[in-house]
């Protein structure tokens, strides 16, 4: 997950009920790779394959409950909470650099591909250098985020001539609310690629990164409160300080963590 020694994903504990359900999905895929090209199925068995998916689905919400259990025990497991409360008032400085005009490449040199140095300084903004599993998670959330941020044309535009960058509301808060949420799926997608090893050909089949994403959606019960809707029509707080005020509920409603009163 980003660090130099490859991780080994989490063991024992709330995780031995992971773990097989991710032992059996290895072993119903095992047949359905060919020899000569590792990563394509030898034959299409669509049954085989809506089993293996139903398997994986089932070990990454094992996965999920595990997560939870283990961080209402001990809030700091992993520096998960930590990171995401970190990197997620990092994030808010940054949209709020963005929105009142300063331009994140001012020291990049005018040749540079401008859209990647801006993915590029994004995250080191957000995020520094990932240093543990929890760093690197933040990262790609953060990638995810700034790629999100350029698939709005009049941001991309912005961007290529060094312009100002528009940042409506709505933009400001679903980046908001992709990071937090990219945050888990990463996270979870990653003890999934450290158990799995990613040598199972059905992983590049069903695509698991949006697989994840919509089976965690599926399993996280608590919606994250959007600062632009719990705002309203007031102007008395920005979006970014009713961000902040809002942050610690949040990462805990991703996580499906109590909401502490």
């Amino acid at each position: 997950m980003g660090t130099s020694t490859r991780w080994p994903g989490p063991k024992n504990g709330v995780w031995r009920g992971p773990n097989i359900a991710f032992g059996k999905v290895g072993k119903l895929s095992s047949g359905l790779g060919g020899e000569t090209a590792p990563f394509e199925p030898a034959v299409r068995v669509p049954a085989a394959e809506t089993a293996v998916e139903d398997r994986l689905r089932r070990a990454i919400l094992q996965c999920l409950s595990a997560l939870r259990d283990l961080l209402e025990a001990d809030p700091d497991a992993y520096d998960l909470i930590p990171t995401m409360v970190r990197t997620g008032n990092n994030l808010l400085d940054v949209l709020t650099e963005i929105s009142t005009g300063t331009d994140l490449l001012a020291d990049s040199s005018d040749d540079a591909d401008r859209r990647t140095r801006f993915v590029q300084v994004f995250t080191e903004r957000v995020v520094g250098v990932a240093a543990a599993p929890a760093d690197a998670v933040a990262r790609a959330a953060a990638v995810r985020s700034a790629r999100k941020l350029l698939q709005n044309s009049n941001v991309a535009a912005a961007i290529d001539r060094g312009a100002q960058v528009p940042l409506p509301d709505d933009l400001f808060c679903a980046i908001y609310e992709l990071f937090l949420k990219s945050m888990l799926t990463e996270f979870i997608a990653g003890i999934a690629a450290a158990k799995l090893n990613l040598a199972l050909p059905f992983l590049y089949l069903i695509d698991p990164g949006g697989k994840i994403a919509e089976w965690i959606a599926d399993g996280v019960t608590e919606h994250i409160l959007d600062p632009c809707a719990e705002r309203g029509d007031s102007d008395d707080i920005s979006l970014a300080d009713l961000g902040r005020d809002l942050l610690e509920e949040n990462v805990r409603r991703v996580l499906g963590l109590p909401i502490e009163s």
